[in-house]
């Protein structure tokens, strides 16, 4: 469910573990709910961590007290956390205001689709080894390595010549790389010639992006 929705201080994780089987007991005909579905939680477990939390909290309280309160909170959140997921995160007779109140995360139905790339690879070379040329590229508007959100990586087109490229539709070869920095091999006859290459993002639907500027590098 993302962010843990269960409160980290003791008092205010009972205040909400209380609330919600509250609603619970409360609502549990319409939303289809069984009384033992949760009969094992509340009271006893509830009750049995209500009590040793008052009792950690007495000034005369001791290490065993403390020790009780630890051990009754953490059963106690282990089987809300499941009782959760079970019966109530995606119980459709629940409604977001009810999941609000609830103390609970709403959940978005149907996930938002990758938006369709609108900036592009902005791309550099390094040489790695002989006959090995990297490919890194930064994004241009952020300028940043990170892929920008719904892309799952770039699409490179080159092509070797004895002369720089000028035109994208003179790039005949492809390949593709999930993340940065990509790598590419030549041969030894290769060596000397121009490479020149453009590259343009590509979301998880399929879907591309513009082409970059073309840049040429000399194959060391």
């Amino acid at each position: 469910m993302g962010k843990d929705y269960i409160p980290r201080n003791d008092g205010n994780f009972l205040t909400w573990d209380k609330n919600l089987f509250t609603r619970v007991r409360t609502n549990a005909p319409r939303w289809n709910l069984s009384p033992t579905s949760w009969l094992h939680i509340d009271p006893p477990m509830i009750t049995a961590y209500e009590d040793a939390y008052a009792k950690a909290q007495d000034p005369n309280s001791g290490m065993a007290d403390t020790l009780e309160k630890n051990i009754t909170r953490d059963i106690l959140k282990k089987a809300t956390r499941i009782y959760v997921k079970e019966f109530l995160e995606y119980n459709s007779l629940i409604t977001d205001e009810e999941r609000l109140q609830m103390g609970l995360p709403v959940h978005d139905p149907k996930p938002s689709p990758a938006k369709d790339p609108h900036t592009y690879p902005v791309l550099t070379t390094k040489l790695l080894a002989p006959g090995v040329i990297e490919i890194h590229a930064v994004d241009s508007e952020s300028g940043r390595k990170a892929k920008p959100a719904g892309v799952h990586g770039f699409e490179v087109k080159m092509v070797i010549l004895d002369v720089p490229a000028t035109e994208w539709e003179q790039l005949t070869d492809s390949q593709f790389f999930t993340k940065t920095p990509g790598r590419i091999s030549f041969t030894g006859k290769q060596r000397g010639k121009m490479l020149s290459l453009a590259g343009r993002w590509e979301n998880t639907r399929g879907v591309k992006g513009p082409w970059s500027e073309i840049i040429t590098v000399i194959i060391p």
